[in-house]
């Protein structure tokens, strides 16, 4: 079972993430948007494993997901 935090601005794309990794076994330890105060909230929690939308049309997604990295 992986502790998974999932990232992305559409709130319904979270919670059907969501639901299949619970399905699939796995602990959502928290979901938000491309904020720095959820970014900071993952770093808090640790998950193993973080999903984020790196498509993300106002910003570029590649680049949180290097400071996510960081």
């Amino acid at each position: 079972m992986l502790r998974a935090y999932i990232i992305d601005n559409q709130a319904v794309a979270r919670n059907l993430l969501a639901t299949v990794l619970n399905n699939g076994g796995h602990e959502v330890v928290g979901d938000g948007n491309h904020s720095t105060t959820n970014i900071a909230r993952m770093v808090k929690l640790q998950p193993q494993i973080v999903c984020i939308d790196i498509g993300e049309a106002n910003k570029d997604g590649l680049a949180v997901l290097e400071s996510v990295r960081e």
